[in-house]
């Protein structure tokens, strides 16, 4: 397997092998107490994770892709990226006093600022802290430094003495930096989140804004959906505005991994609702997906991604290790689960769902339908499917919640099981 090694060009930081192996010692020390991240960013060294030496990096990743969002655009421009490269020495200082990120400081920072140094007539300076008194105008080295040690206080604060080092709790202070509104609590759970997700900040522009297609306000399936308050005290209007939220900025500069799971984006044993949303968002605009579709890829007016059995080839072709989806013909959506098993000596079936499973049934049609099994939960009596729909939009293709009841368990759906054939990093 080939191990992925990332250092991130911003500016200044650029990290070559000599500077590496000059920190030879102190790494191993780093990587065998449990991986001390403050040793890595105290040392310029950017996107770069040692406990994945021997093991493999997620995918997609935002360190893999560099300074890109879900859709392949930059994050952040050449002069944005250069002033982060001549704030950093002043946002590590101001961070390591707090015990916060620098990156986090950052993405405050051209969250509320756009990375000046500068406080405007409002005297609440570049970080935008209410009720503060700081000068306006353009700042000293001195009082940039003393605006950031203050604002990483006040960040710190906000975190509710969580641990700053997992990603979700980053989201939770964002959330509670920018103010917890409610309104934005529904729009998470209207989105298919959690109640705990919802209360983290998956709902807020200000934290997720531009994470993905539901969350991106020049797409047109969030043009109703995904809204902001754009006044104090004001409405949620729809839609929101287009700047990237803080959290997107922060993974970006820390390299946080879009999926949990190794090389594949999978999650061993099944996804819940919202992973497995994000993951028919990434099948969406997987830069891959059209050399995947082999001889599949009949979409109709909605283009050749929307089709039951594109995403199920998709899926084999991509995650899996089966063989005869890569050139031959797929059959129809009822054919799809019979082709898997006798094209792949091994492959097991059965009329239960699986994680991970792909499916054939009966549709509205002779043609039938298929998809995958994205995950299964038993004490809700539930599962969750991953599908495409030919000549629908694209807006259609997404992950859906179903009861473990009727032409899912009675029979006349067949499951052909992935169990030892999905590739590498999925149990």
């Amino acid at each position: 397997m080939r191990v992925k090694v990332i250092a991130q060009r911003i500016g200044i930081f650029f990290v070559s092998t000599v500077f590496l192996a000059s920190y030879v010692s102190s790494t191993v020390g780093a990587i065998s107490n449990g991986f001390d991240r403050t040793f890595f960013r105290g040392n310029n060294i950017l996107n770069y994770d040692p406990r994945k030496l021997g093991g493999c990096l997620a995918e997609p990743s935002i360190a893999d892709i560099g300074n890109k969002d879900y859709a392949g655009n930059n994050i952040m421009s050449a002069p944005e990226l250069q002033a982060i490269a001549e704030n950093q020495e002043i946002y590590q200082k101001a961070a390591g006093e707090n015990n916060i990120p620098w990156e986090l400081l950052a993405a405050i920072h051209f969250r509320e600022s756009r990375l000046k140094r500068y406080g405007p007539t409002n005297g609440n300076g570049p970080y935008q802290i209410t009720n503060t008194a700081y000068p306006a105008g353009n700042y000293t080295d001195e009082q940039f430094l003393d605006a950031s040690q203050k604002a990483a206080a006040f960040v710190k604060s906000k975190s509710g003495g969580k641990d700053l080092e997992d990603p979700e709790n980053v989201k939770y202070t964002l959330f509670a930096y920018n103010g917890m509104a409610d309104s934005y609590i529904t729009q998470a759970k209207n989105l298919g989140f959690t109640d705990a997700k919802a209360a983290n900040g998956e709902g807020s522009p200000y934290v997720m804004n531009r994470a993905d297609l539901a969350r991106d306000p020049e797409a047109s399936p969030s043009s109703t959906t995904w809204g902001q308050i754009k006044s104090d005290g004001g409405p949620i209007e729809y839609p929101a505005n287009l700047d990237y939220g803080a959290f997107i900025v922060y993974a970006a500069l820390a390299g946080i991994e879009a999926f949990g799971a190794c090389n594949t984006g999978l999650v061993a044993g099944g996804m819940d609702l919202e992973k497995a949303k994000a993951f028919m968002e990434s099948y969406k605009s997987d830069p891959e997906a059209p050399s995947l579709l082999g001889g599949a890829g009949r979409g109709g007016s909605g283009g050749p991604l929307a089709n039951c059995v594109s995403f199920s080839v998709y899926f084999i072709n991509k995650y899996t290790t089966l063989k005869g989806f890569m050139s031959g013909a797929p059959g129809n959506g009822i054919n799809v689960a019979t082709n898997v098993i006798t094209r792949n000596p091994g492959v097991k079936s059965g009329a239960v769902p699986q994680p991970y499973a792909i499916f054939s049934t009966t549709g509205s049609s002779s043609a039938g339908h298929t998809g995958i099994v994205l995950g299964v939960n038993i004490e809700k009596n539930t599962f969750i499917v991953g599908e495409a729909g030919y000549n629908l939009p694209m807006s259609w293709i997404t992950a859906r919640e179903f009861s473990l009841s009727g032409k899912w368990v009675d029979g006349t759906t067949l499951y052909a099981y992935t169990d030892g054939f999905l590739k590498e990093g999925v149990n």
